[in-house]
């Protein structure tokens, strides 16, 4: 059997790392799109009618990547903090975000007044959407150092 690469990540755990986050990613990109810039198709609907699909397969897709989040935190981020080695800022970043994110969607199902809903909404979608962008920088910050 190989050995995890430098990250700590073996090949396989990566790429189904980097799926599930394609797959909570876009989903939570295709629900935030409904919600906030697809207004309903009926004007006696409150809501546009593909945001109950996508609001359910997030919801179904997302434990997979919180899941693989621990993983990503047991194998990579306390490694690297542990050795004392100087490393990105975007990994540092991207763990301090994923507290957010993941800490923020419960929120966002189970607040009752609509103020904190909205709040909730806010900085789930805010720090999702930089999650995924700084994601895409740290791994390929990573293919252009050649590491």
């Amino acid at each position: 059997m190989k050995a995890p690469r430098r990250s700590g990540f073996p090949l396989g755990e990566l790429a189904v790392f980097f799926a599930a986050s394609l797959l909570a990613g876009g989903s939570g990109l295709a629900l935030a799109f409904y919600r906030y810039l697809a207004g309903p198709e009926d004007p006696f609907t409150p809501v546009h009618p593909a945001l109950p699909f996508w609001q359910h397969f997030h919801v179904l897709v997302v434990p997979a990547l919180v899941l693989l989040l621990g993983v990503a935190w047991a194998r990579h981020v306390h490694s690297s903090w542990a050795s004392g080695k100087p490393r990105r800022t975007s990994g540092g970043a991207l763990g301090l975000l994923s507290l957010a994110m993941v800490f923020s969607g419960p929120w966002c199902q189970t607040a009752t007044s609509s103020g904190s809903r909205q709040l909730a909404g806010l900085l789930h979608t805010i720090s999702g959407v930089v999650w995924l962008l700084l994601l895409l920088f740290h791994a390929l910050q990573r293919v252009k150092n050649g590491r």
